[in-house]
């Protein structure tokens, strides 16, 4: 039939009201419908361009001659007979239910024709379909942006028949040209209310089941895109998919692709300390360099991880921009723009994108389009709209986009993560974010996953990441004594058993030297910023060493014999008999007796019937500042919802008992079980609660065995289900077993402790691997996590550390309570700092104490401590591996401020400094050496002066004098 006129039915009056909010097959039929009506034999054969009305109206009198499109959204507004009406008035109707795809409306629109058109190439088809799909997202963008049509109808008809009639007699190259004038015609029209560059930015989720033949395919064309991968899956590459890995280095060269990433592709990233972000940093950048030639410089994780820390790290690690979003769960902070200034806790800021993606699979992300970039036009500084997909996975209406971008840019222009932070203006505007901004989800996402010790993996990493720095720091130590390197230990968490005692001996031989001492004597080594007072076991000294110096009393209980120390911050104490002495018993009370242990600053008291800590005082302060218990939270009916519904159990102690009277150190034990309301036993427990002599914190030793008991014949139904609930199947935050603390002052403030800083939280769960610090009026209480990450408070005056929950198999816990902390941080860094640094020797040390380093402030801590060293010579040093390994010139150590203030530092040296340099940021692998940035510090004799912000983490090199 001859078809006068091509029209699209839609449900709305005009684009001002267009059904943006389709989704799923209603939004791909609909747009299929639009652009299968610019088939170039269509347009060709009605000299027109193709037409909508409103599907509000069932008249059909005006539709003699034309191909109507019917599509599914419309359908639905129009009667049942009107299909059969409107092709009695000789109307050519193709319904939704006909055909729904566009190559099935296509096929159907061109069996309508006559005379039947030629085939035009499907490229050049294509090209038609971008076309149309362009057209309809510009109009809409122009509605969006609050403008009438600006596009010269006349002109671009004229343009477009001409390119139709060319591609179906053959002229293709004609075709191409005509289409190219069309699509100018269409970006003139938004130049006039938005004249300046939009953008688009494609991230490709790259996983290793990802990671095959449909990305080779993507990476061969010329698309420009942001590849998110991390550091593990191009090891995945490296071993499985070398091809994909070659074909990543080949759109490198061709700098079509950008590289975001960066990290080791750890699991819980929020939750590493600054030292473990920045070896995961290093360690992912060294991956990107090795397998691909380049790091990434652009930061980016698909898993949670961010956090206020990261912007000073990746600035001094060479990246020059971040995304600000992550796609697998989690909470973070969206700031107003999409490019912004991201500032971190210290100060530090890097550029960041920062508006989450829209997802590429889905159609209605392209019905939506004009919508998202009308709102970033109105709103961002400069335009932007990001699309995420997994290679292969992206809609058609993705490809017609990209398409569309390639002949111009009204819709936006394709660019590089890297291209578009650096090259485009910066807002003025900063964004600082709070840590309580940044949630993880790490504990229900293990949950859900049926993933074994959620918990316990991050207290044992802590553990193991603070014995491999107490290796660390000794090989530093004892090379900075001897100003020759050895064999440097790995500082991987999996450290031997004997690496400690080995660095120990190391030490002791650089500190003792040859200088005999009768009798002998132990040496005690502090590897920690701050002075540590601890009780060292001497069993080997037949005479107690004077209380002098670093000596703080020496007693002894039947055959105990125990020295109370304060070893110097990063230096020794020496414990030498004195044969003028003799061993003396503790006069007056024991540290612990009956149900009570104390000390100067603390006194504790257990519970006689349920074991728990009924109470801790202190002299400064009247009342009791804190109780604790052991208890299964149990939640009510509603779940999560029914906070005040939650039941808690109670603990029946079976004994209470003093393990250790002291004499510096004592210990009691209670042991009982958690029983529910029913008295049903839901779990054993043991609770050892420590103390030392001088030292205001207690240690909690807690072993926690959860009992499977049958309900009871006297239990209800329901209450009998969750008493035999297994934990790994409930929400892990709301079900578990956990060290519960409770005080009095509900105006209490409460501080987190999270990678070495402490933070206000008003959070009710949240994340606290270091300590949680409960700052009442008159006194405060901090909790010391020793990794174990996970908090709930309960109402205004109490808190929950979890200890199991999910799929956690850990039995053995150990936690700290300090009273009146000023430097919280300092006591949960020795809570879990080896307590193995103490050797027998037989050489003396000069002196009764000593250090190598000293730090003015205590709000200070060194979270790293590395050797210096000149290049060696290998041809004048053969057969000498100390001397080829170069002598050592000084030490890089890297500072934190602690408690969010400003601080001047003075860091002291045990050797005169020659200079001091501040490292800025560090030379990436393969750049040269002076490729960093540094500034020079003043220094004076063995002194170098520091001025730090709050939070703020640094990087120093000391150079010692010749």
């Amino acid at each position: 039939m001859k078809i006068e006129e091509t029209l699209l039915l839609l449900p709305c009056h005009s684009f001002d009201d267009f059904p943006y909010y389709y989704e799923g097959e209603e939004a791909d039929n609909l747009l299929a419908s639009y652009t299968a009506l610019w088939h170039p034999a269509l347009i060709a054969h009605t000299g027109k361009l193709p037409q909508w009305q409103t599907s509000y109206s069932d008249e059909t009198e005006q539709l003699v001659d034309r191909l109507v499109i019917l599509p599914k959204v419309a359908q639905d507004d129009l009667p049942g007979f009107w299909v059969d009406r409107a092709r009695e008035a000789a109307a050519a109707v193709i319904p939704a239910s006909e055909a729904v795809d566009r190559e099935s409306i296509v096929v159907a629109a061109l069996a309508r024709l006559e005379p039947a058109p030629r085939t035009v190439d499907e490229p050049l088809v294509a090209e038609f379909f971008a076309l149309g799909f362009c057209h309809l997202l510009t109009e809409l963008l122009t509605v969006q942006m609050r403008y009438a049509s600006l596009v010269d109808r006349d002109y671009f008809e004229r343009q477009l028949v001409e390119a139709a009639r060319a591609a179906v007699d053959g002229r293709d190259e004609l075709a191409r040209e005509k289409l190219q004038v069309a699509y100018d015609s269409l970006a003139q029209s938004r130049d006039h209310y938005y004249p300046v560059e939009s953008y688009l930015i494609d991230l490709t989720l790259v996983e290793p089941n990802t990671a095959g033949a449909a990305l080779r395919a993507e990476l061969k064309d010329n698309t420009v895109r942001n590849l998110l991968v991390s550091a593990t899956t191009l090891l995945h590459l490296e071993r499985h998919e070398p091809e994909t890995l070659d074909a990543v280095r080949a759109a490198l060269a061709r700098e079509t692709i950008c590289l975001v990433g960066g990290d080791a592709g750890e699991a819980d990233f929020a939750l590493l300390d600054r030292e473990a972000t920045l070896s995961s940093l290093v360690a992912g950048g060294e991956v990107f360099a090795r397998l691909l030639g380049q790091q990434p410089r652009i930061f980016g994780r698909r898993q949670f991880g961010l956090s206020p820390r990261l912007p000073s790290i990746l600035r001094r690690l060479g990246y020059v921009g971040a995304v600000h979003f992550t796609l697998d769960g989690g909470r973070f902070a969206e700031p107003l723009q999409s490019k912004t200034l991201w500032e971190g806790v210290d100060g530090g800021s890097i550029d960041a994108f920062a508006r989450i993606p829209l997802d590429a699979s889905q159609p209605s992300t392209f019905l939506s389009f004009p919508q998202r970039l009308g709102e970033s036009m109105d709103t961002d500084h400069v335009a932007v709209v990001a699309l995420a997909h997994w290679p292969g996975r992206t809609s058609r209406w993705y490809d017609e986009l990209r398409r569309a971008a390639v002949r111009a840019a009204p819709l936006g222009k394709f660019v590089s993560l890297e291209h578009f932070l650096l090259q485009t203006d910066t807002p003025r505007d900063h964004c600082r974010f709070e840590v309580d901004e940044y949630r993880a989800p790490y504990l229900r996402q293990a949950a859900a996953a049926q993933r074994e010790n959620p918990i316990s993996l991050t207290a044992d990493r802590v553990q193991a990441d603070a014995t491999a720095r107490t290796v660390a720091t000794l090989h530093c130590m004892q090379g900075v004594l001897r100003r020759e390197l050895s064999a440097v230990p790995d500082e991987s968490t999996a450290i031997e058993a004997d690496a400690l005692s080995q660095e120990l001996t190391e030490l002791g031989a650089a500190v003792c030297g040859a200088t005999a001492s009768a009798g002998g004597g132990y040496l005690v080594v502090n590897t920690l910023s701050a002075p540590r007072t601890l009780v060292v076991d001497v069993p080997q000294l037949a005479h107690p060493p004077a209380v002098e110096g670093p000596v703080k009393a020496a007693l002894a209980l039947g055959d105990t014999r125990q020295v109370l120390v304060e070893a110097p911050a990063l230096g020794y104490a020496w414990l030498a008999a004195d044969e003028r002495l003799r061993w003396q018993p503790p006069s007056g009370k024991l540290l612990a007796e009956d149900n009570t242990i104390r000390n100067e600053h603390v006194e504790v008291t257990i519970h006689r019937e349920t074991g728990a800590i009924s109470a801790v005082r202190c002299p400064a302060v009247r009342g009791n500042l804190l109780s604790q218990q052991l208890a299964r939270r149990i939640p009510g009916p509603g779940g999560g919802w029914a906070r005040n519904e939650a039941k808690y159990s109670v603990m029946v102690a079976d004994a209470v008992e003093v393990l250790d009277p002291g004499p510096l150190r004592a210990a009691i034990e209670s042991r009982g079980r958690l029983v529910d309301e029913h008295g049903t036993t839901l779990a054993n427990f043991r609770q050892q609660v420590s103390l030392t002599r001088e030292r205001p914190v207690l240690q909690l030793d807690i072993h926690l065995e959860p009992v499977d008991a049958p309900p009871d014949d006297s239990v209800a139904e329901a209450d009998a289900e969750t008493i035999a609930a297994d934990l790994s199947e409930s929400d892990p935050w709301n079900d578990y077993l956990a060290a519960r603390f409770a005080w009095s002052d509900s105006a209490a403030e409460i501080f987190r402790g999270v990678a070495g800083t402490a933070h206000h939280t008003v959070l009710q769960k949240f994340e606290a691997p270091d300590f949680v610090d409960i700052r009442q009026t008159k006194s405060s209480v901090s909790i010391l996590s020793a990794g174990h990450p996970y908090h709930r408070r309960s109402g205004d005056r109490a808190l929950d550390t979890l200890l199991i929950a999910g799929g956690e198999r850990a039995r053995h816990f150990r936690l700290g309570i300090g009273l009146n902390l000023n430097h919280p941080q300092l006591a949960a860094a020795e809570l879990i700092a080896p307590a193995t640094s103490v050797m027998l020797t037989e050489r003396a040390p000069p002196g009764l104490a000593g250090w190598l380093f000293h730090l003015s402030a205590k709000n200070v801590v060194a979270t790293a401590w590395e050797l210096l060293r000149t290049p060696g010579d290998a041809d004048q040093t053969e057969g000498d591996p100390q001397a080829a390994a170069g002598r050592i010139v000084g030490v890089r150590v890297r500072l934190l401020e602690t408690a969010g203030r400003e601080t001047t530092l003075a860091l002291r040296s045990i050797y005169a400094l020659a200079r001091a340099e501040w490292i800025e940021r560090r030379s990436a692998p393969g750049e040269d050496g002076a490729a960093g940035q540094r500034s020079e510090l003043p220094c004076e004799g063995d002194r170098v002066t520091i001025q730090m912000r709050g939070y703020q983490w640094c990087e120093v090199e000391l150079f010692w004098q010749e």
